[in-house]
């Protein structure tokens, strides 16, 4: 048995994930989650930083509330956990 290679994808080239981004104001983030809406609405994006050591290769920011009310029902299409990891 061989192991599956890895898929790469492109991250979004709109930054939700650094520090910089979460320290703007908050009219500034809107902007940006609702350019995020405007797109595609699923898009992937670079991890986290983290104090520990982690190989996360990123994550999916779902940004329409339509979709997220669908994908918060239907756990076989999503689903966080055994992966989920939450930082203060």
């Amino acid at each position: 048995m061989t192991a599956a290679a890895v898929q790469t994808r492109e991250y979004s080239p709109i930054d939700i994930t650094s520090h910089d981004f979460w320290s703007q104001p908050f009219a500034v983030r809107d902007e940006t989650f609702a350019q995020l809406r405007a797109g595609e609405g699923l898009t992937w994006h670079r991890p986290f930083p983290s104090m520990f050591p982690m190989e996360e290769p990123g994550y999916w920011a779902l940004t329409r509330r339509a979709d997220i009310a669908y994908v918060s029902t239907a756990t076989r299409l999503a689903i966080s956990w055994p992966r989920l990891s939450y930082e203060t």
